[in-house]
């Protein structure tokens, strides 16, 4: 069965946001990615996430829940595919989600950024691991 959206919210020319029955679906339409976002997590807010000085990063953007930002976000850092052999870029510590011609991306989100194991967190730490683990499962490039 096709989910029907409920809302759809128009970002401006960069991104679209639409509410299903299954939770937000995102679209970030300079960068050309997708994913959706668990219905736990409420109304989602949109911003530029932190891109540190010095680094080739190209931009960031954070998606999270209005009302729990803190725990519940996912972090892209997009970067130019032509600064792929830089060394902080080769080093680097966040999970690669997927490239194209163009970009490359990595991810991280809520409280332990993805890519580093060891989550010994209490039942809650536990759904937000899981609920990053289907928005992974869930992104895709158009």
């Amino acid at each position: 069965a096709r989910d029907e959206a409920t809302e759809t919210t128009d970002r401006g020319a960069h991104s679209e946001m639409t509410v299903t029955s299954v939770g937000t679906k995102y679209q970030n339409f300079i960068y050309r990615f997708s994913l959706i976002l668990p219905k736990s997590w409420g109304e989602i807010v949109e911003s530029k996430g932190d891109v540190p000085t010095g680094v080739k990063f190209h931009d960031s953007v954070r998606l999270a829940s209005k009302n729990d930002s803190g725990n519940r976000y996912v972090e892209f850092k997009i970067v130019k595919a032509e600064d792929k052999n830089d060394p902080y870029i080769l080093d680097f510590p966040e999970s690669l989600i997927g490239q194209n011609s163009a970009y490359i991306f990595f991810y991280s989100g809520s409280k332990v950024p993805a890519g580093y194991g060891g989550l010994e967190g209490n039942e809650n730490d536990d759904k937000i691991f899981e609920e990053l683990s289907e928005i992974e499962k869930s992104f895709k490039l158009f």
